[in-house]
């Protein structure tokens, strides 16, 4: 199996640590990605990995559009910090 990267999350064979350094060539790391944030995680089984990765690219526009959504709000002057409401 080899590693794969995109827009969405990227996979490689083999468990590493968030700066990218692998720690073992047993099991495998995803990171998922969307606007807001990336997730890494590392998992012990590859099928583990390959069902979280579907999982997350079923649900990713969805959440883009809340990521925007959440955007929109942070830099408006309701979602501003120190906005009081009064």
């Amino acid at each position: 199996m080899k590693n794969l990267s995109n827009e969405k999350y990227d996979f490689k064979t083999g468990t590493y640590d968030y700066m990218g350094n692998k720690i073992s060539s047993l099991g495998a790391t995803v990171v998922l990605k969307r606007p807001s944030a990336h997730t890494h995680i590392n998992f012990d089984d590859i099928s583990d990995a390959i069902h979280t990765i579907k999982d997350h690219v079923s649900k990713y526009d969805t959440k883009v559009e809340l990521d925007k959504m959440q955007d929109e709000y942070l830099n408006s002057e309701f979602g501003a910090w120190g906005y009081s409401g009064t």
